[in-house]
């Protein structure tokens, strides 16, 4: 299916799906990739991104650091106004796109450039293939954790269609994490409505933990090469904890599978 087919909903929520995922991977290449670190230095600056009548939000580089920044464009040097999500979800699929940049500030031409910069890095590490891929395999797995739960943020906040399983879910926090690999862990906290993804440590007891049984697992559920219901069954993912919080998010996989399908 491609982005043509979706009702005007789906393309809403398509494209939070994947500028969320997208500026929640700048973040954390930010951390560890040498080429965005480098795009980055001595660098401060903020683009945002505006859908007529709805969505709205911005990256924000300051200090070497990559933060995204939901429902606000405020402070933005450039922001790329899109008639449509269509239009916005083109852009982000590498097609021809309508949008119309608001410029801010005499620096937009450097904006610009640097976010096409970082934003070619994304598919580096989400494409990586042999050598590369067996490099920089955990840092790779780690981006498809956050990527994932960012996922499940937006299509938990933005998508009717799981709105009742969402109602659900408890209050509390959710760990993703791989037995014996601290690094490979982040959290998705439940808050009435709203979801925040947290990618740092964090010594705070999660109220329920989905664990992988090794990094390889972890890496061939979200690459969509093994199903976690088969998973589960053999015992390479594992529930702990508050078992209804983990439940309620396999609805919101499954409506994320689908979007991350869409051509």
């Amino acid at each position: 299916m491609t982005s043509d087919e979706l009702t005007p909903t789906e393309q809403m929520v398509l494209a939070h799906v994947k500028s969320g995922s997208a500026f929640q991977l700048l973040q954390l290449l930010a951390e560890e990739d040498s080429a965005v670190q480098e795009e980055i230095a001595d660098k401060s600056f903020s683009l945002g991104l505006r859908v007529a009548g709805g969505m709205q939000r911005s990256i924000k580089v300051v200090n070497g650091r990559i933060s995204p920044v939901d429902n606000s464009v405020s402070g933005s040097g450039v922001i790329f106004r899109f008639p449509t999500y269509s239009q916005l979800n083109n852009l982000l699929s590498g097609r021809k796109s309508r949008m119309i940049p608001i410029i801010k500030t005499f620096k937009a031409g450097g904006i610009i450039s640097s976010f096409k910069s970082l934003t070619s890095r994304i598919p580096v590490y989400m494409n990586a293939e042999g050598t590369f891929l067996e490099d920089n395999f955990t840092f790779i797995t780690r981006l498809l954790i956050c990527a994932a739960l960012r996922g499940i943020k937006e299509v938990a906040e933005n998508d009717p269609y799981v709105s009742d399983r969402v109602a659900g879910i408890p209050d509390g926090i959710i760990a993703l994490h791989v037995e014996g690999c601290s690094e490979l862990e982040a959290r998705i906290k439940k808050h009435g409505g709203s979801f925040t993804v947290l990618t740092g440590r964090d010594e705070t007891i999660p109220n329920a933990a989905l664990t992988f049984n090794s990094p390889e697992t972890a890496y061939n559920l979200f690459t969509g090469k093994i199903n976690a219901v088969v998973a589960l069954g053999t015992s390479d993912v594992k529930i702990r904890g508050r078992i209804p919080m983990i439940q309620g998010l396999f609805p919101i996989l499954d409506r994320l599978s689908f979007y991350m399908a869409i051509k």
